[in-house]
């Protein structure tokens, strides 16, 4: 008798997780609570000016009044998978449950696969087409009739560089940009200081082979291929291959097209990366942008281009890293990222003794509160650069 009560205990529990499952979800993610529950059109085809079609998922709000037309609408585009594909990075966490929490809270969501992944059409070359689809979709949305003529972006990482390339053409529908770990150029991350990025570059374009490989296969054969550990046991081997050309065929068992572009285009000032490099575009941008990173983001280098070429960018980190000195005077960190500042400003903007001085006593005062802090020698060596103390640097 007691087992049966038990269970059914469990199944009464598990009922009510079930309905309350947003409502902790919410809380888990420190969220406000959901206002609406949410419905999707699954697998709407987006025509491109090519005649490509790239495929979408439609989230939106379910409403009473005049079908949702007050709400924004957020677009995510993504390589990735939109839902629940086995992917590199996994569709769910970079495009479902982000969309999910967004409908939820008041938007329409579109997320669409990125040329020839997944289902939609035509053939997938990185960074290559998203300025174009991006524009394509992003008038394609204005047309529907639900837009309200408020657009906004969100992704991390490729989901980040497409929102810098979809921005570059300017749209007026877009109000705002949330880019996490991601930048607007890829040669700082692909060659940083002019060596390959063998680690990330042949594992990115390994996983991206994976995927699409995998698309079709049965979710059993994704589950066993994404855990068996095999893809890393490759990469070990790859990595230590030579040459550097063919390293793919070890790590994805054929030639990469990808990959191998790359690797043959080291010099920045290449035709190759002009294609692919939206920075310009970004002073033009007049929609707020909430950049995210972190201290071990390699696109750290890329995110600090964007922002370089502009004296005001400059002029107001520098106030911000003071602030944050004034907050707390031993904080290392901050005298490193002032230190920067303040050398970045001598080398792209104004050599005045000024800047000079105040970038070699920051980063001075950064190594004498964190001898061991990397950031720390990194400011000091750059400060003592543009001073012209070349020895010292070294």
């Amino acid at each position: 008798m007691k087992k049966p009560v038990a269970l059914a205990a469990l199944a009464l529990v598990g009922i009510g997780l079930y309905h309350c499952r947003r409502l902790l979800l919410a809380r888990f993610l420190k969220l406000p609570p959901p206002r609406y529950a949410v419905a999707v059109e699954r697998k709407i085809p987006v025509p491109m000016p090519d005649g490509v079609r790239l495929f979408a998922d439609h989230y939106f709000p379910k409403f009473s009044g005049r079908d949702g037309i007050a709400f924004p609408t957020i677009l995510i585009r993504t390589p990735y998978g939109r839902g629940k594909e086995v992917s590199l990075g996994n569709g769910y966490p970079l495009a479902e449950l982000p969309a999910q929490r967004f409908a939820e809270r008041g938007y329409h969501v579109v997320v669409q696969g990125a040329r020839g992944c997944f289902d939609s059409e035509g053939s997938f070359r990185p960074h290559v087409n998203e300025a174009a689809d991006g524009e394509a979709t992003v008038a394609w949305i204005s047309c529907q009739p639900w837009f309200n003529g408020m657009l906004g972006t969100w992704g991390p990482s490729y989901l980040g560089y497409t929102q810098w390339a979809t921005a570059a053409s300017s749209p007026g529908a877009l109000k705002a940009m949330l880019v996490m770990v991601a930048s607007a150029e890829n040669h700082s991350v692909t060659h940083p200081d002019g060596a390959f990025g063998l680690e990330t570059r042949l594992r990115w374009s390994q996983g991206v082979h994976s995927q699409n490989l995998l698309n079709r296969r049965p979710l059993w054969e994704k589950l066993v291929h994404r855990f068996s550990g095999k893809e890393e046991r490759r990469l070990d081997a790859a990595f230590d291959h030579l040459p550097l050309l063919e390293a793919d065929t070890v790590a994805a068992g054929e030639a990469l097209p990808s990959y191998r572009d790359l690797l043959t285009h080291p010099e920045p000032d290449d035709a190759f990366w002009a294609a692919r490099d939206h920075r310009q575009a970004v002073a033009g941008i007049g929609a707020p942008v909430h950049l995210v990173g972190g201290w071990y983001d390699y696109y750290l280098r890329g995110r600090h281009f964007i922002n370089r070429f502009h004296k005001m960018e400059l002029d107001f980190a520098c106030q911000m890293f003071g602030h944050a000195i004034e907050i707390d005077p031993e904080f290392a960190p901050a005298w490193a990222g002032s230190a920067d500042c303040y050398s970045l400003l001598v080398i792209y903007h104004d050599p005045q003794e000024h800047y000079r001085e105040k970038a070699r006593e920051a980063s001075q005062k950064a190594l004498e509160l964190a001898p061991d802090l990397a950031e720390a020698h990194a400011s000091r060596g750059l400060a003592l650069l543009v001073s012209d103390e070349f020895e010292a640097c070294e």
